[in-house]
């Protein structure tokens, strides 16, 4: 066991058999790459004698890489090898980060969603939803556009709102269910409805709620 590897001895590289994922050590062992939607897949390779070390460790957050028990076998791999390993795995999640488009499959490309309004509307959208990403309070910022859908109901808009950001939680203790309650015919469904106009998911994303 070496006493450390170098971070620059940590990179993505991709194999004349087509596999990516990031090269450890000059060309010593090897961090197969996949991803398939939202699950990554990775396992550990040793170069020299073409074996898998590990089984495939399926994560969907890379951040489990650092301490989940499922990435163990990893660790252990890494660890048997050099004993810097949180320097080493830091780099991985770095490396891995910095090439995100390298882990889209061609059939993942053809599935991206196609924008639903013309390339100027979606411009627009775009830089209105930055806008109140970047607001001290954005909450105040948001208000116009959710007055555009529903008139009124400040209190209750506001406070969905930001019930529905909870289930961006990583926590399930943070999430949050949300039931309408009122009188027969007023206005429970069509709020609901309407809301979620407001609310679509790049509203949502990145977003922290601020006081």
């Amino acid at each position: 066991m070496t006493t450390a590897l170098k971070r620059d001895e940590v990179t993505y590289s991709e194999l004349k058999s087509g596999i990516k994922g990031i090269g450890l050590g000059e060309e010593f062992l090897f961090l197969q790459v996949e991803r398939k939607r939202k699950l990554w897949r990775l396992r550990l390779m040793d170069l020299f004698s073409g074996d898998y070390l590990t089984g495939h460790v399926k994560l969907i957050d890379l951040e489990d890489l650092r301490h989940s028990r499922r990435s163990k076998p990893i660790r252990d791999g890494l660890k048997a090898h050099w004993q810097n390993i949180d320097g080493i795995i830091e780099k991985i999640l770095i490396e891995i980060e910095d090439h995100q488009e390298e882990w889209v499959t061609e059939k993942q490309e053809k599935e991206k969603p196609k924008p639903q309004f013309s390339e100027d509307i979606e411009e627009k959208i775009e830089a209105a939803t930055k806008k109140i990403l970047e607001a001290d309070n954005q909450l105040e910022a948001l208000k116009p556009h959710l007055d555009n859908i529903i008139v009124g109901e400040e209190d209750t808009k506001q406070g969905i709102f930001v019930l529905l950001r909870s289930g961006k939680s990583k926590d399930p203790a943070m999430k949050q269910m949300i039931l309408l309650k009122g009188t027969e015919g007023g206005g429970k469904q069509p709020f609901n409805v309407n809301y979620r106009k407001a609310t679509e998911r790049r509203m949502l994303e990145g977003l922290q709620l601020t006081d």
